[in-house]
């Protein structure tokens, strides 16, 4: 009877009806109180569904019956990760290191160092794993370390171990890249006369990787190149004599094609150094339109922010809208380039927040001419915190205790990418809301020396 409840209750998992596996396995638990297979297996359903406080509890009950099973061990490490309780996830983990020296740990322990930003340690773990050197999923996330590390030449050269899959990114729904198998790629040695460049991830990556075009195009000025862009971004680049930025490939005359994200390996790059080349193209009627509305609109300091990006694994990038009313009582205008925000969030926010409804044409096209028109942008890790930063806008990014390899570690302040941003981080496992208190006293810093008024004690920023 018991297997074949089982055997129910698998299907149910299979068909992602978790709910009802999870009542089949509990009644299976009420007559075998003892059976920690299938007390597991409540745990991992609990977790397909992100109830990982549940699972938590469900898992530790498997610890009860029996407290030498690495695999739960390593269940539990994953719930405790996605709460983002990284110290209690080590905690577990070196548990079930010590009980078993298998892949599995050792590839858990190698992420979980690289979201504490602890990357030797990173390192050390991803290295342990036995089947690293053939593994490109394996090795594509080794590199993150290293170019957390800034060491470019082996980060980026493990970089390209992405390549060797091109799943359906869960956020577009899109294939991570175009494939265009007919023309052969370019590993940066090879001459050519025509080279085509293609788009892929996100929009900020395709912003700020045009860099890396300019560097090439500068280095074989007699060569051609042709970026085949998103729509998203393809009107933001500046013309420039040897690049042409299409939205389709119409013809076959190129000699070689390289993925955007792979030009820093094909040009061995080193040292990344703050963008000298704003390369953003503005609309003149936006420019004129814009200005003339900030005129009439605000007076005094002008701030814009946004406080919500696009989640992505352990990478925080929400502040709540509401947490922003803490600046009402300072005497400046603060400006929301934020999309998609509904009417019950704009009433509860403070008076001096205003909302702005650009972006309706072309994205980015009115956000662009927007942004000249600020005294300072406050953003989370955003694609728009790279058009700002490719613009020279004084910007401070908000970065939370886990962020992207690109912010490099806790130490770094500014930005080697670009030159007008400041980085505030979280430097404790708390809430990206503890960064605006800081924020508010540097406003105030900059409100009163705006004014000619006595400044305020400045502090620190980061937390």
């Amino acid at each position: 009877m018991y297997k074949h409840l089982e055997k129910i209750g698998g299907e149910f998992e299979a068909q992602h009806k978790f709910a009802d596996a999870i009542r089949i396995y509990e009644q299976i638990m009420e007559k075998q109180p003892m059976n920690g297979s299938i007390q597991n297996q409540i745990g991992v359903c609990y977790f397909k569904q992100g109830q990982f406080l549940f699972a938590i509890e469900a898992l530790k009950k498997v610890l009860r019956i029996k407290n030498d099973i690495p695999d739960v061990y390593n269940n539990l490490s994953s719930c405790y990760v996605n709460l983002r309780q990284y110290k209690t996830a080590e905690t577990v983990l070196l548990i079930s290191h010590k009980l078993q020296n298998s892949d599995n740990t050792h590839y858990a322990l190698g992420n979980l160092y690289f979201y504490m930003k602890q990357y030797d340690k990173s390192i050390f773990h991803y290295k342990q794993i036995s089947t690293i050197l053939t593994n490109k999923s394996f090795l594509y996330n080794l590199g993150f370390s290293y170019l957390a590390q800034k060491r470019f030449l082996e980060g980026f050269r493990l970089y390209e171990n992405r390549l060797h899959e091109n799943s359906v990114d869960p956020f577009t729904k899109q294939n991570k890249r175009v494939e265009i198998p007919w023309i052969p790629s370019w590993d940066g040695t090879q001459k050519y006369s025509h080279l085509l460049v293609i788009y892929e991830q996100g929009i900020g990556d395709n912003i700020q990787y045009f860099r890396f075009i300019l560097e090439l195009s500068r280095k074989y000025p007699d060569r051609k190149i042709t970026y085949f862009c998103k729509n998203t971004v393809a009107h933001l680049f500046k013309p420039y004599p040897n690049i042409e930025v299409v939205l389709n490939i119409n013809d076959s005359t190129f000699d070689f094609k390289v993925y955007i994200m792979s030009l820093p390996f094909c040009l061995k790059i080193k040292e990344i150094l703050p963008i000298t080349d704003n390369y953003i193209l503005t609309n003149a009627k936006k420019d004129s339109y814009w200005k003339d509305y900030f005129a009439s609109h605000y007076k005094g300091l002008k701030v814009g922010f946004l406080n919500n990006g696009l989640l992505s694994s352990f990478i925080e990038k929400n502040i709540s809208l509401k947490e922003w009313n803490c600046f009402e009582d300072l005497n400046i205008s603060f400006i929301c380039l934020g999309k998609d925000i509904s009417v019950e969030e704009k009433k509860g926010c403070s008076k001096n927040i205003s909302f702005l409804d650009a972006d309706n044409d072309l994205p980015f096209e009115d956000t662009a001419s927007i942004l000249p028109l600020l005294d300072v942008f406050i953003t989370v890790d955003t694609a728009i915190a790279h058009l700002a930063g490719v613009m020279k806008i004084k910007t401070w990014l908000l970065l939370g205790y886990g962020s992207d390899w690109r912010w490099f570690s806790n130490e770094d302040r500014e930005s080697v990418w670009y030159s007008s941003l400041e980085l505030f981080r979280m430097q404790e496992n708390k809430d990206m809301k503890e960064l605006l208190p800081i924020v508010k006293q540097r406003l105030f810093h900059l409100s009163n020396h705006a004014s000619g008024s006595e400044p305020a004690l400045t502090t620190s920023s980061d937390t």
